[in-house]
């Protein structure tokens, strides 16, 4: 009898440990949820830096969690490309990814999306000064960007963004564009099968790049 009742007494803490994790995670998701939305729908710099603060204070208090560093990222490069004027600034908030994208990678190495995001990176430093940064640059953004492809070969945004370098790198070279267009079809087809595809079982991947992926085919025709 006392077995029974201390076996009882085990599953019963077990399942509650089991429903408040549950619980948590909820909650986490939920919150990141908004958090996300606000990223891909700010139109002002400051809405940006909201985004980024409100991030930060999740990923302090949900340590082991990799995507608020993710989404703080991504906020730090749309900041650079859209409201930076000027390689210093532009490169600041470049730094700023960098030190996010660092906490995530470390937390998540084997994560293909994050590598994507370390391309862009360096990517949007190429832009930045293309005449003297061109070298160094393309050659990061071509390695993470290749690493991301071979860790996840349907992640479309590794496409999308492998797609943009190989279409500059060409048109620098005065190359034909054939490759960098295959690779934009690929990533194409790849987020058309994603849309296809979308699970609640991953709730805080990505999703974003298909409309810009969209809008570089005028350049293959």
């Amino acid at each position: 009898m006392k077995n029974i009742t201390t076996s009882l007494l085990i599953f019963t803490l077990i399942s509650f440990g089991v429903l408040t994790l549950k619980a948590n995670d909820d909650k986490y998701i939920t919150a990141m949820k908004r958090i996300i939305n606000t990223v891909y729908t700010s139109e002002t710099d400051e809405a940006y830096q909201e985004a980024i603060d409100k991030l930060e204070r999740v990923a302090a208090a949900k340590e082991g969690k990799w995507e608020p560093y993710y989404y703080a990222t991504f906020a730090h490069i749309m900041r650079a490309t859209r409201y930076a004027d000027g390689k210093e600034t532009k490169d600041l908030q470049l730094d700023k990814a960098q030190e996010h994208l660092k906490k995530a990678l470390k937390l998540n190495p084997k994560e293909s999306e994050l590598h994507a995001l370390e391309g862009f990176i360096h990517m949007i430093r190429l832009s930045a000064d293309p005449g003297t940064r061109g070298r160094q640059y393309s050659g990061m953004s071509f390695k993470a960007l290749n690493k991301a492809i071979a860790m996840n070969p349907d992640n479309p945004r590794a496409l999308y963004l492998m797609a943009q370098m190989q279409m500059g790198t060409a048109k620098f070279m005065g190359e034909d564009l054939s490759s960098s267009c295959a690779t934009l079809e690929k990533s194409l087809e790849k987020f058309e099968e994603e849309k296809v595809g979308l699970s609640t079982a991953a709730p805080l991947m990505p999703r974003w790049g298909h409309s810009q992926a969209t809008g570089m085919k005028e350049q293959c025709r």
